[in-house]
């Protein structure tokens, strides 16, 4: 049952509204056709701190293989140290016992309809319990990108065999992004589980008010038809980044019973508030097309959402000073400017203008 609970604290702290915003290492868990996002080395270390020392560690990392990008995650739920007593009731000592799981998937990036840019992904998971048997199974999942900052997405998990009465947690998710140029993301999850005959919804956000740090919040229904008393279904979490690492939280009450508390580790993910649609050279072409026929506005915005998803990016920076010097502020061109040279201070003919318009 830990597997139906989410991994990462990114997902968690937008509500788990994520199948569509799925693009780091965790996507091999959430929806495996969101693998595509990572584009070069990607990983996600998480730990979920339970009540009476139970937890659950995560690690999952992803790299381009081939045409697609494949990923492996492993799950493990530590009950902690639990006291064994024989029949007679007399203490024999402590012992700790481990559920895990691991998964691999491969996403292809491909055409669709219309022209437009999908995904499709596949995984395999192995689950092996403490108390039990081990048990197998398959997912798969997708990505529909209807315009840059618009996909959809679909995924089906756990689908798998049974052991001694029980299975995994089957699920199918329908899910919706949208990227806010330069402010975060919003996310969508219809999904239905075919064992329990329930269906939920999930929606969540993921606010980017600088590049470098994200505010999250979401509400998932599930909680209120488990029956928990209290706060339930509401989440929250927050994000900083350092580079091409990131620090995760989130906080996710369980009403009555207990709270959860996660943190997450990831390296080289794509950048807060960017759905697996985001190519990132793609938008810096389109920005370079937008500012050469006089839309500076738009072009600053793509410009931005690059830089936001890659602070290195010297010619997305170079871009932002252009559109802003075209729109008469040469200050925050000079700013713009400044940040191009201190990602690539190679470029001389940049450093000249620069040094012309900066201030004597």
């Amino acid at each position: 049952a830990f597997l139906a609970n989410g991994m990462g604290a990114r997902p968690v702290g937008m509500g788990e509204a994520y199948t569509a915003v799925a693009n780091d290492a965790s996507a091999v868990s959430w929806n495996p056709g969101g693998l595509t996002g990572v584009g070069g080395f990607g990983a996600v270390a998480s730990y979920n701190a339970l009540a009476s020392g139970v937890g659950v560690s995560y690690l999952a990392g992803a790299m381009p293989l081939g045409p697609g990008t494949a990923g492996l995650g492993v799950a493990a739920l530590n009950f902690g140290v639990v006291d064994q007593r024989d029949v007679n009731g007399a203490t024999l000592g402590g012992a700790s016992f481990l559920d895990f799981g691991v998964v691999a998937g491969w996403a292809l990036r491909h055409a669709t309809f219309m022209g437009k840019e999908g995904t499709t992904g596949v995984s395999v998971e192995v689950v092996k319990e403490a108390v039990g048997g081990t048990l197998v199974a398959g997912g798969a999942g997708g990505t529909y990108s209807l315009r840059p900052e618009l996909a959809v997405a679909w995924a089906v998990a756990h689908l798998g065999t049974r052991a001694g009465g029980f299975g995994l947690p089957v699920v199918a998710k329908l899910g919706g992004a949208y990227a806010l140029p330069s402010w975060g993301t919003l996310g969508l999850d219809v999904a239905y589980e075919p064992a329990s005959r329930r269906a939920w919804v999930a929606v969540g956000g993921e606010l980017t008010p600088l590049p470098l740090f994200a505010l999250r919040a979401g509400y998932k229904t599930l909680a209120q038809a488990q029956g928990l008393e209290g706060v339930a279904g509401v989440t929250a979490g927050a994000g900083v980044r350092f580079g091409g690492f990131g620090l995760d939280y989130a906080y996710q009450p369980f009403g009555a019973l207990t709270t959860a508390h996660r943190v997450s580790l990831t390296y080289g993910f794509g950048a807060p508030g960017r759905g697996p649609s985001f190519d990132a050279g793609r938008e810096y072409a389109a920005s370079v097309a937008l500012y050469q026929v006089g839309d500076y506005g738009t072009a600053l915005l793509k410009a931005q959402s690059v830089a936001a998803v890659d602070p290195g990016h010297w010619q997305a920076w170079q871009m932002i000073g252009n559109c802003r010097y075209a729109r008469q502020d040469a200050a925050g061109a000079l700013a713009a400017y400044r940040q191009s040279l201190g990602a690539n201070p190679a470029t001389a003919q940049l450093k000249a203008f620069v040094d012309q318009l900066a201030p004597q």
